[in-house]
């Protein structure tokens, strides 16, 4: 909150004009949320029931998300002299690691 990426408000009109979204929608979409919730059946993201609740009660808060695809996998692979493994298994060359002599 201090930082400014969460933001808080009591009413979700009000929240609406702290992100920058039209109040009107904002208002119109959380009614619907909270209409699946009630049904038990999300027709816009096919939810279970289970893992959806309703929205109904102060106080209400939003942040800003962003798409990334920043993923490794968990890096390289490598082998027993840090190597860089290609994917056919083999060591590529260029991408061993130099070993370094202690000081």
């Amino acid at each position: 909150m201090e930082k400014g990426w969460l933001k808080r408000a009591d009413t979700v009109r009000e929240l609406a004009s702290l992100i920058d979204v039209a109040p009107d929608a904002l208002q119109a979409s959380v009614e619907r949320y909270n209409a699946f919730a009630t049904e038990g059946k999300d027709i816009d993201f096919d939810r279970e029931p289970d893992r959806i609740a309703a929205i109904r009660s102060p106080p209400y808060y939003a942040t800003e998300l962003t798409p990334s695809f920043i993923n490794t996998q968990g890096g390289p692979r490598r082998d027993k002299d840090a190597g860089v493994i290609g994917i056919g298994g083999d060591p590529i060359r260029r991408m061993r690691a130099r070993r370094r002599e202690p000081p």
